[in-house]
């Protein structure tokens, strides 16, 4: 058998000497991969659920510094010891605890959900008995359709405020479906009305900051009613045109 026989097919040896061939394949499949790149399909809004989960308590009449102290740092402190938890983040309102647990990626959301569940259910004793039940959800990012639009500029604020009404509002509202706008600036942008930033002294009746500006608050107000007054414009004032002068003592 001769050496030529026992040498294999060699791709290095078949490519220098049929360089065109060669070529010529290569082109094929950059071709071929670049159309099938094109079809591809694209899933612009995949479903994703994310492994997060929410508690949140109801109790009335609490101040946040109560609420935090009763009801959100010991569900805080039960929740930390679950595994895959990635953070934990609260915040105390009036009357209302909120704690969302962000799991690590890859946690089953229905394992973590039920998990948060039973670790609130055991030290529901280390919370206050006349809470509202703890209220635990999955984070569905599908069921809070909202895109929140941040814009900065150097210009005054009155110059981006009327640009964000002329240009960015239209083209907002022509999205189908109904849209909801809200400014953190608690202005309306539909009827051009803003509110001062809420405050106590809004709401006090010793205070004038909040009153009405027409009554300052007294709930009434002394006007002049002209046609009684003057019921007859036609007399003169020697004659009596003005009721009041005209009544008898």
């Amino acid at each position: 058998m001769s050496e030529k026989e026992n040498q294999g097919f060699n791709i290095s040896e078949a490519a220098v000497k049929h360089p065109v061939s060669t070529i010529m394949f290569i082109l094929t499949l950059i071709i071929l991969g670049a159309i099938s790149y094109t079809k591809l399909g694209v899933a612009y809004y995949p479903d994703i659920t994310y492994p997060t989960v929410s508690v949140r308590v109801n109790y009335a009449g609490t101040a946040p510094g109560g609420m935090e102290t009763l009801v959100t740092k010991p569900i805080e402190d039960s929740l930390s010891g679950i595994s895959g938890v990635n953070h934990i983040r609260s915040f105390s309102t009036n009357g209302v605890a909120n704690i969302t647990v962000e799991f690590k990626l890859g946690k089953d959301i229905k394992d973590a959900a039920n998990e948060v569940r039973e670790k609130v259910a055991m030290n529901r004793r280390k919370l206050p008995e006349d809470i509202d039940e703890p209220i635990i959800s999955r984070l569905d990012p599908d069921a809070s359709p909202i895109i929140n639009y941040s814009i900065i500029s150097p210009e005054p604020l009155v110059n981006l405020t009327e640009y964000v009404n002329d240009k960015i509002l239209p083209r907002i509202q022509q999205v189908d479906g109904p849209t909801q706008m809200f400014c953190e600036h608690f202005a309306c942008h539909d009827c051009g009305i803003s509110y001062p930033e809420l405050a106590p002294r809004l709401f006090s009746f010793n205070s004038p900051f909040g009153a009405c500006p027409d009554c300052d608050g007294l709930g009434h107000s002394m006007e002049v009613d002209t046609e009684k007054v003057v019921p007859n414009k036609a007399l003169s004032l020697r004659d009596g045109a003005i009721a009041p002068s005209s009544a008898p003592s």
